[in-house]
């Protein structure tokens, strides 16, 4: 029971406190401010996922038919017993 009372005093803490200090900060900034922290996010946005582009190639190896090791592609022959793949 005390975790709960715990969570909902952050959330209480948060709503109370430091969402109208964000509040203030945002209006405060104006509108070249917003501008600014606009073009921020979307340059933010747009590194990740072109990073998660990056990482959702991945090479599929090519089994040898002799010893059924995996090779990369790029290989004419096996690695590990030297049948031409």
């Amino acid at each position: 029971m005390a975790l709960l009372v715990m969570s909902n005093f952050g959330l209480t803490l948060f709503l109370l406190v430091a969402l109208p200090i964000a509040a203030l900060f945002l209006f405060g900034m104006g509108p070249l401010g917003w501008a600014v922290l606009a073009g921020a996010v979307v340059l933010v946005l747009w590194f990740n996922s072109n990073d998660s582009d990056a990482t959702d190639s991945t090479v599929t190896p090519v089994n040898c038919s002799d010893c059924g090791s995996p090779n990369d592609p790029e290989h004419t022959t096996c690695q590990y017993c030297g049948t031409e793949l």
